[in-house]
């Protein structure tokens, strides 16, 4: 989740996910169509799957991320938006904050990210299998378009598998930077 969406309302969050989410929609829909229908009314059935599919999507998207936010938010233990989103940035990735305020927040925020990758570890990488298959499986019986979405949940197995090795670096990163002096 991009840091400046962090401290965002749920409608907000919401509009974001359903706008992206159904735009991949209707175009996927729109080239795995093989309807005879021309002009205008070629269009008309993938822009409906992806308005209502957006929707949808953007409605339950909107209450997840804003619970997952809100668990991100007390982790850190700022206040601050600006400081905020530079503990969040930091917690994964980027340089180590010269500020101790910041770095001790980002060292909770990674804390925090892995502890949730070890509790969903497991059920995250199941699924993700499972629908990597199932999609090659549609693939091979129905249109290879559908490799596009088996290669999107291979990707979302992938980044499961290596995620809690990535953060326990950058855990090790931040707190031996705290041990040691920073020089601006």
């Amino acid at each position: 989740m991009r840091t400046w969406l962090v401290g965002a309302p749920r409608w907000k969050l919401a509009l974001v996910q359903g706008t992206f989410f159904g735009a991949g929609l209707a175009i996927f829909a729109f080239f795995s169509s093989s309807g005879p229908e021309e002009g205008a009314a070629r269009f008309i059935g993938p822009v409906v799957v992806g308005v209502v599919g957006g929707v949808v999507f953007g409605f339950f998207m909107g209450h997840v991320i804003a619970n997952l936010n809100g668990a991100l938010v007390r982790a850190a233990g700022l206040n601050d938006p600006h400081e905020l989103r530079q503990a969040i940035r930091a917690g994964r990735r980027g340089s180590v904050p010269a500020d101790p305020r910041i770095r001790q927040a980002a060292l909770r925020v990674a804390r925090h990210h892995l502890s949730e990758a070890e509790r969903r570890g497991r059920s995250s990488r199941t699924l993700f299998a499972v629908f990597t298959l199932a999609y090659i499986a549609m693939a091979t019986l129905l249109s290879p378009w559908w490799l596009v979405t088996a290669a999107f949940f291979a990707a979302l197995l992938v980044c499961t598998v290596i995620q809690p090795n990535r953060l326990t670096l950058r855990i090790v990163d931040l707190e031996t930077t705290n041990n040691e002096q920073v020089v601006p």
